[in-house]
């Protein structure tokens, strides 16, 4: 049975600039981030789970600059 992360965090990686910048995600609500700065990014999701599971997911996004 799949429970419910006891943790999640969230990141947007720039691995194109000549250092690599994290951009830590504001969360806006139960599992929901805002995703800052505009540009081709890394999405990275990772999650922890109350029987000591972690998982994570990665991403190639386009961030649109939002009006």
């Amino acid at each position: 049975m799949m429970r419910s992360p006891k943790d999640v965090t969230a990141y947007l990686v720039d691995y194109e600039g000549d250092t690599t910048e994290i951009y830590a995600l504001e969360e806006e609500g139960k599992n929901a981030f805002k995703l800052e700065p505009a540009g081709l990014k890394t999405f990275e999701v990772h999650a922890k789970f109350p029987d000591g599971r972690d998982i994570s997911y990665t991403v190639l996004a386009d961030i649109l600059e939002s009006n």
